[in-house]
């Protein structure tokens, strides 16, 4: 049976996903939590589950950034997920 998901890793993984619009090589927690739309611990708490899953580093402290690749895999990942969302959207015709 499987375990359900931590609806911790659910709101890490949506940052993840949304790091991908953000212009620069690096952001802070406040620009972490405005991206998300949570409250900046919330945003920390997802920063931090980020970095233990080594998907962003902390090069300074209180500072995140993550690869050039990982970058195109959120890329690529959010555009799924926009698409998903979408046809979840459009209403069924019977």
């Amino acid at each position: 049976m499987r375990r359900p998901v931590p609806a911790s890793r659910w709101s890490a993984a949506r940052l993840f996903r949304l790091l991908e619009v953000h212009p620069g090589p690096d952001l802070d927690v406040s620009a972490a939590a405005s991206l998300v739309g949570v409250a900046p611990s919330q945003a920390r708490r997802d920063l931090a589950e980020l970095v233990r899953a080594h998907l962003v580093t902390e090069p300074r402290t209180g500072w995140f950034a993550f690869h050039d690749l990982l970058r195109a895999y959120a890329i690529e990942h959010c555009r799924d997920l926009a698409a998903d969302e979408r046809s979840l959207e459009q209403p069924r015709r019977s």
